[in-house]
């Protein structure tokens, strides 16, 4: 049962991410300048991964949505103790510490050995034709 909560890569999501299971969007709106543009800034910017947010949009949103989302959120806020840490601009040593671990290291190598998909070209499968193959997906 996954316990954390989704995010987006940086203005990938679409007005529909949070009734489709993201909780949130990066940079997200207290960042909303960041990368923008003169033409391009909420409210009027067309960017649909900034509409989301957007007060007309979060009304037509559930409100159990919203909720489950921010407490998604809240719940790995407080399982990580972040309040608890330093808040910045004052945090730099706690922010530079390499916090990396043998254990770390072993479970990331591990990890990355058992995702690994090997195909056996039976058939002529490989390489995936040009035309017909519109759409691949790629899950990290």
């Amino acid at each position: 049962n996954f316990q954390g909560f989704v995010q987006s890569d940086w203005w990938a999501m679409w007005h529909n991410g949070l009734q489709n299971g993201t909780d949130q969007d990066m940079p997200g709106i207290a960042d909303h300048g960041i990368g923008m543009t003169k033409t391009c800034m909420p409210p009027g910017c067309k960017n649909a991964s900034l509409a989301w947010y957007m007060p007309s949009v979060l009304a037509t949103q559930p409100s159990k949505s919203i909720d489950d989302a921010a407490l998604r959120i809240l719940a790995a806020i407080f399982r990580l103790r972040i309040k608890s840490k330093c808040s910045p601009p004052h945090c730099k040593q706690w922010l530079k510490q390499n916090v990396t671990r043998p254990a770390h290291v072993a479970l990331a190598r591990h990890i990355a050995a058992e995702s690994i998909v090997l195909l056996k070209n039976d058939g002529g499968l490989l390489p995936l034709p040009g035309k017909g193959q519109e759409k691949i997906s790629s899950i990290a």
